[in-house]
């Protein structure tokens, strides 16, 4: 299973589109969002990819009630951090904030985060620890994310124009 991992696109559209477009033409299953999509109006480059996603919301949310309606509504889950789930036998826990990750890291298979959009893949404790850095590019001026495929738990950085 190929999942696509993204994280603070901060309102950044055009990258959104960018990545949605290779997540399709790569094939991927599900999209990770962790945190900071910013405004509600980000939600139609997901609606016109129509790949899965699920979203855990970040500190910079500018209207976490209208995302959290809007992309529910469409079926794209909408949860607070820490979000735990499985995917292909694999625990994997998703937070925004690097500090709400730390305890999970040698509890869990995968920890993913964003926040300080720093692009990290690494494993610590037997925990595949990932940070996408930034998909919006405005902090440090280069977008990524990165691809998981599960179960063989190995990672691509992709970055994008």
């Amino acid at each position: 299973m190929l999942t696509g991992i993204i994280s603070d696109s901060h309102d950044n559209l055009p990258a959104m589109k960018a990545v949605l477009g290779i997540f399709t033409e790569r094939g991927v299953e599900q999209v990770i969002h962790a945190g900071d999509l910013v405004s509600p109006f980000t939600l139609e480059p997901f609606k016109e990819a129509g790949l899965p996603l699920t979203v855990v919301l970040g500190n910079n949310e500018g209207e976490r009630k209208l995302i959290t309606e809007r992309f529910s509504a469409v079926g794209f889950p909408v949860h607070e951090e820490p979000f735990s789930l499985e995917m292909m036998g694999k625990s994997m826990v998703v937070c925004h904030r690097p500090q709400t990750a730390e305890p999970f890291i040698g509890e869990s298979d995968i920890v993913v985060f964003g926040h300080n959009h720093q692009l990290l893949i690494e494993t610590r404790h037997n925990t595949l620890v990932i940070n996408p850095g930034e998909l919006g590019g405005w902090l440090f001026g280069k977008k990524t994310a990165v691809l998981l495929k599960l179960p063989q738990m190995e990672t691509e950085v992709l970055e994008i124009d």
